[in-house]
């Protein structure tokens, strides 16, 4: 009997790396909904709220992608996320980071796994690459809207979370 093909072990390190990020940032994502939640910015909560599904959509998809490749992913054990925030702008700050950190690792991943010959997985990861780029860049304006404006002034950070979110 002929035994199904399966991912190499590179690969699957690979995307069980990746799909452990994608539940951090889902956890992170909970955390920063939970504290703009418990600090009046119910916009910036439901927004987030929305984006930690995103983040466990991700994580999932990964899975998905290596039991149709008769491999069975590695379920991770979870760090606590950041739960205590200075301000919006520092969950903002803090969120930009995890997706730029994110950007870089599937950048990384994809050229590994593309010098490796495996074009199908390499497709795969297009997916990804193209989420963290929109996410980097999301944030990233995010953030030069903040630019010159008084972080400590609740009532100007209200204001701002209407454009912002």
């Amino acid at each position: 009997m002929i035994k199904p093909e399966k991912l190499s072990k590179d690969v699957v390190a690979i995307l069980n790396n990746g799909m452990h990020k994608e539940y951090d940032h889902m956890l992170a994502y909970r955390g920063a909904a939970n504290w703009c939640n418990n600090n009046g910015f119910f916009k910036a909560a439901e927004y987030f709220s929305k984006q930690a599904e995103e983040e466990f959509g991700h994580a999932k998809k990964h899975q998905d992608f290596m039991t149709d490749w008769n491999i069975t992913p590695e379920i991770p054990n979870l760090d606590q996320p950041v739960m205590e925030f200075e301000n919006l702008c520092d969950v903002i700050e803090t969120i930009y980071g995890n997706e730029l950190e994110l950007f870089h690792t599937y950048q990384e991943n994809s050229t590994e796994v593309f010098n490796s010959g495996d074009i199908a997985v390499f497709d795969y990861l297009q997916f990804f690459r193209n989420a963290q780029n929109e996410s980097v860049v999301t944030y990233s304006d995010m953030l030069s809207i903040l630019i010159g404006t008084n972080l400590d002034d609740k009532f100007q950070m209200l204001m701002l979370e209407e454009k912002l979110f």
